[in-house]
């Protein structure tokens, strides 16, 4: 769904003695303290190379990940040369995963069976007695799940039965839909999660048989 591009440089800064190399190696350093930034290597012709990472095609922007280095001590360094090392790196979200699903589960829980209702009454002076008060018991039948999408929330899916069921009632008042927070990735956000529940009432099994979960969508 994403791809980390990254790119080490190992480049040479040119100057005329140590202080002017010691105010390039500053400027470097400041330079490469501001993260998300655009990185591109140009060309001897001024032109941009094909080597560069945009800050704004990224999803967490460019950020410089290790460095900037100044450890090389041969040749012409502090002379007429300062050399440093550093790493930039983006992540980029590959075509046509913006709005993937990351994860999916759902499930459906029935609690009841329909069967006769029976109470226990407790005479005075004797054992207590099982009564019927109901040929029939409640079914209750919960869909519920929670579904993650790449770089926004995924919909979530419908209830399975309808909100006018045959046979029963779609409880409105005990079901839910809770999005919650994404996790942070530089300037960016991924992994946005959402969960549902849906809650019939019934005394006898709605479709008539036990269901099966919602599948995700395909991409």
């Amino acid at each position: 769904m994403r791809e980390q591009a990254t790119i080490t440089i190992h480049a040479t800064l040119d100057g005329d003695g140590q202080a002017e190399l010691t105010a390039a190696e500053l400027a470097c350093r400041v330079a490469l303290r501001q993260q998300f930034q655009n990185l591109i290597l140009f060309q001897d012709s001024g032109q941009q190379s094909g080597t560069r990472l945009i800050n704004n095609q990224s999803l967490s922007g460019v950020q410089i990940i290790d460095g900037p280095h100044f450890n090389e001590v041969t040749n012409g360094e502090y002379v007429n040369s300062r050399t440093v090392d550093f790493t930039a790196q983006c992540e980029v979200v590959l075509p046509g995963a913006a709005n993937a699903i990351v994860s999916w589960e759902e499930s459906v829980s029935i609690s009841g069976d329909g069967s006769p209702q029976y109470v226990w009454r407790w005479p005075v002076n004797a054992e207590g007695f099982p009564q019927m008060t109901s040929p029939h018991s409640l079914i209750t039948t919960t869909q519920s799940g929670r579904a993650i999408g790449h770089t926004d929330y995924p919909s979530n899916p419908e209830p399975m039965f309808g909100r006018n069921p045959r046979g029963g009632i779609y409880r409105g008042d005990k079901s839910s839909l809770r999005p919650s927070s994404p996790e942070a990735m530089g300037k960016g956000w991924v992994n946005f999660p959402i969960e549902w529940a849906y809650v019939y009432e019934s005394t006898r099994l709605l479709g008539g048989q036990i269901p099966k979960p919602t599948r995700p969508p395909l991409a």
